[in-house]
């Protein structure tokens, strides 16, 4: 498998409902990815949670993999670990994962600056 971390800084915690954020593109398994945020909330019934979504941004579809995503802390704890096995993406810009991912009070209280990373693993 191989791993990446995406590092994030001064995390938007006033965004409203539905707005997104991508990260930029990086490389894992030899393919583009990223991952979209919903730091407000994906939608009204998850308000109360980060959606993360692992996206595909490359061009061998279909492309079946297995990962997991880990929102970490700046001192080193993993907050939240979720993961999936043998997704299929069937295009590009297709996203898979979670809005419900981690509850906003509890990564605000645990990160109040804004300040720190997702590590996304992956095995294709």
């Amino acid at each position: 498998g191989a791993r990446h971390r995406v590092e994030v800084r001064n995390f938007p915690w006033g965004s409203g409902v539905g707005q997104k954020r991508d990260t930029p593109p990086f490389e894992l398994c030899g393919d583009q990815w990223l991952l979209r945020l919903y730091p407000g909330g994906f939608s009204e019934g998850s308000r109360g949670h980060v959606g993360v979504f692992v996206c595909y941004a490359g061009r061998r579809v279909p492309l079946t993999v297995s990962y997991s995503v880990t929102v970490v802390g700046r001192d080193g704890s993993a907050l939240r670990r979720l993961g999936f096995a043998g997704k299929t993406f069937e295009r590009k810009g297709q996203g898979r994962g979670w809005d419900v991912f981690v509850r906003r009070d509890e990564l605000r209280k645990a990160c109040p600056d804004g300040d720190f990373s997702f590590v996304v693993e992956m095995q294709a």
